[in-house]
């Protein structure tokens, strides 16, 4: 039986700072501005959109890849946990129904939570709850947030790849899609909304960002001086992967619903697939700590994790920089392909050779950390 598990990764900050310095210079940075960007009424005063036109009428998202360059050749995993551990895992305090997928393939669930709600996306759909589990909005689509927000995707605001988190630091909800109307063709654009209060049902600022190439798997980390975001980068028209994208969008402006300016790199499809921005939780980093990046370090004799940095200057945008890849090494691994069923041909993807988002940072004060998971071939048959 074909087995698979997602594998954890701790790994110290103190490491990154030593060594990253000596990584390559991504450059030059592309800078450009918000497209548009307005304040919505409350999300409860607007008509909940639940049957918008979609561009996959059929259901079927398609999935950009790249070439596979993983190595499959399966070998021992001396990481694998074997038994359950002994520390209670904690009691359940509320358990309801989520939304379900809507009939769209890949699903692309997303949830966050704050300190009176929670949000969930799942591909086309959206829906906030109290955390008693009563439905405050929805389900309603995902055009419902963007519904009256001007500009070139305004007859594509359901397309999907959401991301909803919550900004605990400024108290704040940030949601996301993509925005794909010519598609294939670009211009292609990143629709993203930051709510105006801790309450996600009222007002969003919210913001148009156009991409010349097709940006997809977008992830993203939120940071003191920036939201953070990763995409797969896929050639406008002809759809060929031409590397990972690493982006910062102005968080201080867009919490003030002002317009913002966006910082893009483009990297190699060599030497980049699926990056993933490191994302604050509780304290805030040093000041004027860079975001981190990381990827998947599958090839070659040793297995890994490639760590970048970026450092943002929003003063002078075009001295920003995107700088690495530091390679990390962990115990060895393997990543895994697709992975059989039993009874059926059909085959569940498993994810191979991506971070799994989040990628989550702490900072304790005495130490910072980060943690990431991904998925590994556990059994070799």
């Amino acid at each position: 039986m074909f087995k698979y598990v997602a594998l954890t990764v701790l790994f110290s900050i103190s490491t990154v700072f030593v060594s990253l310095g000596q990584g390559e210079l991504v450059s030059p940075p592309q800078v450009t501005q918000s497209v548009y960007n307005d304040t919505s009424p409350p999300l409860t005063e607007l008509v909940q959109m639940t049957t918008p036109p979609s561009q996959w009428e059929d259901g079927i998202v398609p999935l950009m890849n790249k070439p596979h360059q993983y190595n499959d050749e399966y070998e021992y995993d001396p990481a694998l946990q074997n038994i359950n551990g002994t520390i209670d895992g904690g009691i359940v305090v509320q358990n309801w129904q989520g939304i379900s997928a809507s009939g769209f393939a890949p699903p692309d669930p997303s949830g966050a939570v704050g300190p009176n709600h929670y949000m969930e996306m799942v591909n086309v759909r959206f829906q906030i709850w109290n955390k008693t589990g009563t439905s405050l909005l929805g389900p309603a689509n995902l055009g419902t947030i963007w519904a009256g927000f001007p500009g070139p995707w305004s007859s594509s605001l359901n397309d999907g790849d959401p991301i909803v988190l919550y900004d605990e630091a400024a108290d704040r909800w940030f949601a996301s899609e993509f925005s794909l109307p010519n598609f294939p063709n670009g211009p292609f654009y990143m629709l993203i909304a930051v709510s105006q209060t801790g309450d996600p049902t009222g007002s969003w600022h919210r913001y148009g960002f156009a991409f010349t190439n097709m940006p997809d798997y977008e992830k993203y980390g939120i940071w003191p001086d920036g939201y953070y975001m990763s995409a797969n980068s896929f050639s406008s028209g002809s759809l060929n992967f031409i590397g990972a994208a690493a982006v910062a969008f102005e968080r201080s402006e867009m919490l003030n619903g002002n317009a913002a300016q966006m910082v893009f790199f483009q990297n190699s499809s060599s030497t980049t697939w699926t990056l993933l921005p490191s994302d604050n939780d509780g304290a805030a980093p040093p000041a004027g700590a860079p975001n981190y990046f990381t990827q998947l370090h599958d090839w070659g004799a040793t297995d890994g994790l490639d760590v970048f940095e970026f450092d943002v200057d929003w003063v002078t945008p075009g001295n920003s920089t995107f700088t690495g890849p530091t390679f990390i090494a962990t115990t060895p691994y393997s990543s895994v392909n697709d992975i059989p069923q039993s009874g059926t041909g059909t085959l569940l993807d498993a994810q191979d050779g991506k971070a799994m988002n989040r990628l989550n940072y702490r900072n304790f004060g005495s130490h910072q950390s980060m943690v990431v998971c991904h998925t590994i071939d556990a059994g070799g048959s």
